[in-house]
């Protein structure tokens, strides 16, 4: 992977994590209330604290994109363990700042997974411009990722996409629950 590459992979995170720390700063009651659900001590704190480190931490990706890569992947580990610890209780995730009215689903992790894969490429990264070959495989690869995303999201809202099993002609029954 070229370090150009590897600093736009830096550069997105950096803009995640803005948006990430805006959403909490502008709702800090909802944010506070999204943390004492996910059970966390102290989440008034927290929801002052983590938006403060997701700020520190764009800013670090900027200047510093290997060590920022490094700090993120290990706050993104944190916060998929607290996730994951939630998950089974079906405490929303409040990520973005929302209300987190949905339970966490597979689609939380795998946007925690390509970030982590982000902030892992980020370790390489020289802060230069891409090429613009560079710039159109980033793009491309990461338009397919959030298609994925939407797709995980879509299914975990209303169910599979589709139903491959055979209907029984003239009736709306799969074959097996006809019998």
């Amino acid at each position: 992977m070229s370090p150009s590459v590897a600093y736009m992979a830096a550069l997105l995170l950096s803009a995640t994590f803005a948006w990430a720390a805006l959403a909490k700063f502008s709702d800090h009651p909802t944010t506070a209330g999204a943390f004492a659900r996910l059970g966390l001590p102290a989440p008034g704190f927290l929801a002052r604290a983590v938006p403060l480190a997701e700020s520190g931490l764009v800013v670090l990706l900027i200047a510093s994109p290997r060590a920022g890569g490094a700090v993120a992947l290990c706050l993104l580990a944190a916060f998929s363990l607290i996730l994951w610890r939630a998950r089974h209780r079906g405490a929303p995730c409040s990520c973005f700042g929302g209300s987190g009215q949905r339970v966490h689903t597979s689609v939380v992790m795998a946007r925690n997974a390509g970030l982590s894969l982000a902030a892992l490429a980020s370790l390489w990264a020289v802060p230069q411009l891409p090429s613009f070959a560079e710039l159109v495989g980033v793009t491309t690869l990461l338009f397919l990722g959030l298609v994925v995303l939407a797709l995980l999201d879509l299914r975990s809202r209303i169910g599979p996409l589709w139903d491959n099993r055979m209907v029984r002609e003239g009736g709306d029954l799969p074959m097996e629950a006809s019998r």
